[in-house]
C-alpha cells in the first residue's frame, strides 16, 4: 500500500512539530518531482491532497518506502543542526561509466533554527499557530488571530491558513516550473543530497 497523504498541519509549538511540518513538505515535493518531471510513468501516480491543493502520489510500495527513509534521514541530520541544504538531483546512467548530473532542485535551510537534543519537545511560550494566545485550535474550526508583538512593538498575528498558504504556494510553484522544463532523457534517475553546514561535524561513518 502507498502511504498516505501528509496529515494536517500540526499545532506548532514545539521545536520538533516545527520539524514534521518540514518532512510532511519534503515529501510532498519529492513525489511532485517524480511526477512532474516523468521521472516514472504517469499512470503510477495517485491523486491526493496536501495543503488543500491537488498533488500527485507515487502508488509504488517501493517509491514510496525509498521517499519516506530518505525524508527520515534528511529530518534526522535536520535535528542535529548540521544541515545547510537538501538537493534532489536527477542525473542521466545511460553512460554506466559516468553520471551526468541533468537537473538540481534545492532547498535552502540553512537559516533553520538549531535547537538541544533536551529542548525539542518543549513548548513555545506562545505556539506559532494557535485560537488567541497560546490555546490550540484544530484544524476545520473557525479560528481566531493570535497575538505577539514584534522588536517594533506591532502584532504579529499567524494562523494556520497562513502556513498552509505558504506552503501550498511552493508547491504550486514546483510543480508549475517543473511542469514546463524540457523533457528529461531516457535513463535518469534520482537522489536526494544533504550538504551540511561549514560548522557541522560529520555524521559518524561518513566522510
Amino acid at each position: 500500500m502507498p502511504a498516505p497523504p501528509p496529515p494536517p498541519i500540526p499545532i506548532l509549538n514545539t521545536y520538533t512539530s516545527l520539524l514534521r511540518t518540514l518532512s510532511s513538505f519534503l515529501t510532498v515535493a519529492i513525489h511532485t518531482l517524480l511526477y512532474e518531471r516523468a521521472l516514472y510513468p504517469p499512470t503510477s501516480f495517485i491523486s491526493a491532497r496536501a495543503y488543500n491543493y491537488p498533488v500527485r502520489q507515487s502508488r509504488h510500495p517501493k517509491v514510496c518506502e525509498w521517499v519516506s527513509d530518505a525524508v527520515a534521514a534528511v529530518e534526522k541530520e535536520m535535528a542535529e543542526g548540521r544541515v545547510d541544504k537538501i538537493s534532489f538531483v536527477v542525473y542521466d546512467v545511460a553512460d554506466r561509466n559516468k553520471a551526468v548530473v541533468q537537473e538540481r532542485w534545492v532547498f535552502d535551510v540553512g537559516a533553520w533554527p538549531v535547537v538541544a537534543r533536551t529542548d525539542r519537545f518543549v513548548e513555545f511560550e506562545e505556539p506559532l499557530v494557535g485560537k488567541g494566545k497560546g490555546v490550540e485550535q484544530p484544524l476545520g474550526e473557525e479560528e481566531e488571530e493570535g497575538e505577539k508583538e514584534n522588536t517594533a512593538g506591532e502584532e504579529v498575528k499567524i494562523h494556520i491558513v497562513d502556513i498552509e498558504e505558504q506552503l501550498r504556494a511552493t508547491i504550486r510553484r514546483l510543480a508549475y516550473t517543473a511542469e514546463k522544463m524540457p523533457p528529461l532523457p531516457e535513463g535518469c534517475t534520482y537522489t536526494i543530497i544533504v550538504e551540511l553546514r561549514d560548522d557541522a561535524t560529520p555524521p559518524i561513518g561518513v566522510s
